[in-house]
Order: structure tokens, then sequence, then C-alpha cells
């Protein structure tokens, strides 16, 4: 038995080799597929995961695509519409169906075919996209649409062409906006070169940028002929001009008056800043008033002509009343009763009153308007000494702002002053006994003029009636009032007030 037993110890061992290869195998076989399970698992978890990426990525593009603001539109490799966004539907005025039937050509105007193939050959097929570029479409009402565009390749798996798509842009707004830009810019050279003016622009070195404006030919220059050269070398005989751009270039606007070339000109220079407020050039305008300045001349040494004859009229005038005066005054002096001499030195104070209005106006600067507050100054000292009114016992105040009248308010105010005081001065201190007669003569809030004369003398008579005054003078101030158009009333409480409030009134005389 023993004998059986050595002889079949070989065999266990070899059977237990194999069984122990076989069970490495196993074991082997076993990690290799739980391993091969686990990466098919990780597989299908990375393939989900891309594919729920690609999903989220072409949700995404959808929404996009869906409301961008710009429009978007893909054609196949026949240039049929397959693809578009309502942004672009709504740009060319046609759905999504009717655009499937339509071809890209078919919605550009033929001028732009040629160019646009010209794009996507040397562009499109050789990089894959374009420049942007700006073309035409034709909207479905017929109306033209200007658009600018960027077409990109699209390929498929195998990188081979399968059509092409497009973000477009409307631009009507800003060719509309261009349009008119250019517009206003022929306008403004239109403007520039037909004025009789000089426009130029002179850089921070005082270079000429623009020189225009009809106004060159009276220089001998052309349009633009100066422009590159220094203003320096030009103009070095002219320092104000000089010196006006000089500030400029600090930042401050200038004007004035610049003589050349035996014209006058009016000039302006205004800096013009970048967007840090840093000058960068001076825009100046000339315009020639040579013209302008010798009329101007023609007319000061007319109006200083006239102004002389006017002087001397109002000299004359003057002079011819204080003759007029002086024949009253004689004359009153033969009278032989004592009413003629009254009523000859009242008629004697009235055109006295007549002639200083006169030469107020002979004096004055202003030919059309009397100083009034020293005319009526003046009235009332001759009248105090017409009257022979002693200081002492007759107190005379005047009390009167600055206020200018014309001749037609002068004169029938300064007759209304002329009676008014002269009644004060002989009725309202009878039997020698002493007061005050005062003069007011100022402007009211509204604008219209207040004259008043008072004395706190005895007063008028009771139940005095103005409208039947029986008294030359007083009738007379009742008509003076009306041909001022003013409001004429008296007081009569502690002596008289006259109260007379008028507006200005349009002077009827004019120079010719």
């Amino acid at each position: 038995m023993r004998e059986v037993s050595l002889s079949l110890l070989p065999l266990v061992i070899v059977l237990a080799l194999v069984s122990g290869v076989l069970a490495w195998r196993w074991l082997t076989e076993r990690r290799r597929s739980r391993a091969a399970q686990a990466a098919a698992r990780q597989a299908r978890a990375e393939l989900q995961a891309h594919v729920s990426a690609r999903q989220a990525v072409q949700s995404n593009f959808e929404r996009l695509r869906l409301h961008m603001l710009d429009a978007y539109a893909a054609v196949d490799t026949q240039g049929l519409i397959q693809e578009a966004n309502p942004a672009y539907q709504e740009l060319t005025g046609y759905s999504l169906a009717e655009l499937r039937q339509l071809t890209y050509d078919q919605l550009t105007p033929s001028p732009w075919h040629e160019q646009e193939r010209q794009i996507i050959q040397e562009q499109v097929k050789v990089r894959g996209y374009s420049e942007v570029y700006e073309k035409e479409y034709r909207h479905k009402d017929g109306r033209v649409v200007p658009v600018e565009l960027r077409t990109f390749l699209i390929g498929d798996v195998a990188d081979v062409p399968a059509g092409m798509w497009a973000m477009v842009r409307s631009i009507a707004n800003r060719k509309q906006a261009e349009a008119q830009l250019r517009a206003s810019e022929a306008r403004y050279r239109a403007v520039v070169t037909a004025a009789p003016v000089v426009s130029f622009c002179l850089d921070t070195e005082g270079k000429f940028t623009l020189s225009e404006g009809s106004g060159l030919s009276r220089l001998g220059l052309l349009p633009g002929q100066v422009v590159g050269q220094s203003v320096f070398d030009i103009y070095q005989d002219i320092p104000d001009a000089l010196e006006h751009f000089r500030r400029a270039l600090t930042g401050e606007p200038r004007q004035g008056l610049v003589t050349t070339h035996g014209l006058i000109y009016q000039c302006w220079w205004t800096p013009l800043f970048d967007e840090h407020r840093r000058v960068v050039q001076v825009l100046g305008v000339a315009v020639d008033i040579t013209d302008l300045k010798q009329a101007e001349q023609q007319t000061r040494a007319s109006l200083e002509e006239k102004v002389v004859l006017l002087k001397e009229v109002h000299h004359r005038v003057k002079n011819n009343l204080q003759v007029i005066s002086s024949l009253l005054s004689l004359q009153a002096d033969q009278a032989d009763n004592d009413r003629a001499q009254e009523v000859l030195r009242e008629t004697q104070n009235r055109v006295r009153s007549l002639g200083l209005i006169h030469e107020t106006l002979y004096r004055s600067e202003n030919l059309a308007q009397v100083d009034f507050s020293d005319y009526i100054r003046r009235l009332c000292e001759y009248l105090r000494r017409a009257f022979e009114t002693d200081a002492d016992r007759v107190e005379m105040t005047v009390d009167v702002g600055s206020v200018a009248l014309n001749l037609d308010e002068a004169v029938p105010c300064g007759l209304v002053i002329n009676e008014l005081v002269s009644n004060a001065l002989k009725y309202a201190f009878p039997d020698g006994r002493k007061g005050r007669v005062g003069v007011e003569f100022r402007l009211t809030p509204e604008g219209r003029r207040r004259l008043a004369v008072w004395d706190d003398g005895v007063g008028l008579a009771e139940g005095y009636d103005l409208q039947n005054a029986e008294s030359l003078g007083l009738r007379l101030v009742h008509n003076l009032a009306a041909q001022l158009e003013g409001d004429l009333r008296v007081r009569h409480e502690g002596g008289t007030r006259w109260e007379l409030v008028f507006g200005q009134l349009a002077s009827k005389r004019s120079l010719e």
C-alpha cells in the first residue's frame, strides 16, 4: 500500500497545482470582471453627464436664440434658411415657416450678392467666420433694412461644412443718424463756406487745421490755403490776435477787434477741450465789419451834426422866448393899470417857464429827455425872485427824484408847476404871513409820475370847484392835466395840496 501511495504522489501534486492555477485565474477574472463593471458604470455615468451637459447647453442656447435682442439665422449649404429666432423674424417681417421657403439671397437685394459671396469665399470658408460687415435686407413689406452681421461656418461631426449661421443687427437708426449728421455737416459747411466770415481752427502749436469762408477772398486767400502754416508766421505783425490766441490756450474764451490788410474784423477765439478738460484746439470766427464800422462812423458824424443843429434850435428858441419875455416885461412896465401889469407878468412867467425847458435841453447831453429835477429847482428859484418873495418869510422846499421827461411831457408839466407855484406865492400868504411852499416830483411804485405842489397858507375858498374855476391859470392847469392824460386832485386842509399823477406819454416828435 505504501508503494502505491508513493506512486500517486506526483499526480496529487499536479492536481493541486492545477487547482491552484485555476483558482488564481478565477480570482483574477473575477477581479477583472469587477473592474470592468466599475469602468462600465463610470463610463455610463460620464456619458450621462456629457449627455446632460449637452442637453443643458442646447437648452441654454435655445433660450438664448429665442430671447436675444440680436437676430439669428442658420442656412444649409444650398442657402435655404433652416432656423431663425423671433428677432430675425421681426427684422425681416416673415414667420419662421415663410423663411424656410426662402433662400438667403432672396432676402438680400441683388447689389449685395457679389460682395457677400466674396466675403464667404475669402473669410468664412478660409477661417470659419467673417469680420463684421454691412448689407441690406429686403423686408416683407418691400422696404430696405440696413444691417450689420457676422457669419460663421457650421461643420458636421466630421468637420465637413454643413451650412452657415449669422448674428444680425439692424442699423437703421444709426444709418438715419449718420444721414442726419451728414446733412448737418453739409449745411454747416455750406454756411461756413458761403457766409461772409472766416472760420479757422488752430492746434496748440498755432498751426491752422481749418481755414474756410468766403470772407477769405477779401484777404486774398483761398479756403484751406493756410492750413498747416503757423499763425505766428502769418500774423506776426498783429500782436493783439496772437495774444488772444495765447489766452484761449489757457481755456479762456476771447473776443476782440483785429485790423489787417486795411480791414476790421470782429473775432472770437473759443478753446476746445478733450475729455480731460485739456485744450486741444482753438476754434475761431472772424467777421468783416469794415463796412459796418464805416457806416457807424458816418452815422455818428451825421448824428453829431444833428445834435449840433438841435442844440442850435433849442438855443434859438430859448433866445426867442427870452426876447418875448423881455418884450412882455417892457410892456408891463408901460401898462397904465395894475390888472394889465399882472396879466403881462403872468404871461412873462409862462414864457420864461417854456424858455427854461429849452435852456435845459440845450445844456443836456440827451436832447430827447429833460432832467426835470434840475428844471424844477431852477423854475422855483426864478418864480421866488419874480414875485419878490422874502426867503425868510416864505420857505421854498423842493423834493424831487431823478426823473426825465420828453419834450411832450416837460412843456405841459412845467406850465402846471409855474401856475400852481405862482398861485401859492400870490395868494397863500396874504398880509405878510409866513409859510412854506413845496414841490414834490417822484415816480410811483407803478412807474407813474406824481407831481405835488403844496402850501400851508390860507387855503382855497370853501366849496371851491376846480371844474368851474374862473382863474385863467387854474383853468390852464386843468387843461394841461388833461393833455398829460393825468389825474388832478386838490385838498385844502391846513393849506392847499395839488396832486397830478400821470403816466409816460409817447413822444410825438420824430427826427428825420
